[in-house]
């Protein structure tokens, strides 16, 4: 009985260290992250308005949530497809305008 306590009390320990790890997130992407939370700042400075109006806590929430999103579409479609979307985007980001960055649908189907 104490030995399968055990057993279940390491697999518990395991998971639950594991949930604390942070994902990578590949280069390209963290850049596009860079340029979008640039880019969105700007424009929520533009529009009068704050980082909680946006639903983020600062700027450095909306870089976690895109690197998050990076991440999950990675795992979903591949890093080879999701660093080309994130390279298309950084460039927009990195010269566009706040039409170009509300003009993205982060939701779309990939």
């Amino acid at each position: 009985m104490i030995a399968a306590v055990s057993i279940r009390t390491s697999l518990i320990l395991a998971v639950l260290a594991g949930c604390g790890e942070v994902p990578e997130v590949s280069w390209i992407c963290a850049d596009m992250c860079d340029h979008a939370t640039d880019l969105y700042g700007t424009c929520l400075d533009d529009w009068g308005l704050d980082w909680t109006a946006a639903g983020h806590e600062d700027a450095d929430a909306h870089l976690e949530s895109c690197e998050v999103w990076s991440w999950e579409q990675s795992l979903l479609h591949g890093t080879k497809k999701v660093n080309a979307i994130c390279t298309e985007r950084a460039s927009i980001f990195h010269h566009g305008d706040c039409s170009d960055y509300s003009d993205i649908d982060w939701n779309e189907e990939l």
